[in-house]
């Protein structure tokens, strides 16, 4: 509701020049990532790091010139926020959603969504309750390699295809 609020509290111009103050939760692995991205836009500001690990909140918090914490309740009480960036590992990922959207942030969480289709019903139910949006990155989707799958898939290549495996590394 902060973003709402304030997108309704400003004209057309200011709007489009808006800042959205930010948080990334989570930073052992793709949180990094996320905070360089969110610190080259020029309309977001990284204005909170969290991770259970101190030292590496508080490393990441110094570079971005962000607050630090190892709570995302305490971070969401004293931080007014327009989105958060879950970076965590995936079995944590509905109960730190479910925080956010119950105060009305919009979250943006790392793939996996959640551990099962269980928990991802329960964490769209919540998001459709409190209206407030949820989005999953998604950052291979369009590569050349998930294309050339995908196209093959759908030629009949493979033949009757139930599931996929993809592991990449050393940019392959």
């Amino acid at each position: 509701l902060g973003l709402i609020r304030k997108i309704l509290d400003t004209s057309i111009l200011e709007c489009c020049m808006m800042v959205l103050s930010s948080a990334v939760i989570g930073v052992g692995n793709s949180g990094p990532h996320h905070l360089s991205a969110l610190h080259r836009n020029p309309r977001t500001e990284v204005t909170a790091v969290c991770d259970l690990n101190e030292d590496l909140a508080s490393e990441y918090a110094n570079e971005y010139d962000a607050e630090s914490y190892q709570d995302a309740s305490a971070l969401i009480e004293e931080i007014e926020l327009d989105w958060a960036h879950i970076c965590t590992p995936v079995q944590s990922h509905l109960k730190l959603a479910s925080l956010f959207l119950e105060e009305g942030i919009p979250i943006l969480i790392q793939k996996p969504i959640t551990t099962n289709y269980n928990e991802f019903k329960q964490l769209s139910s919540k998001a459709e309750k409190e209206n407030v949006q949820v989005s999953v990155v998604h950052n291979q989707a369009f590569s050349g390699l998930v294309r050339d799958i995908r196209k093959n898939i759908n030629s009949g290549y493979f033949g009757d295809v139930t599931s996929v495996s993809v592991i990449t590394g050393d940019g392959h």
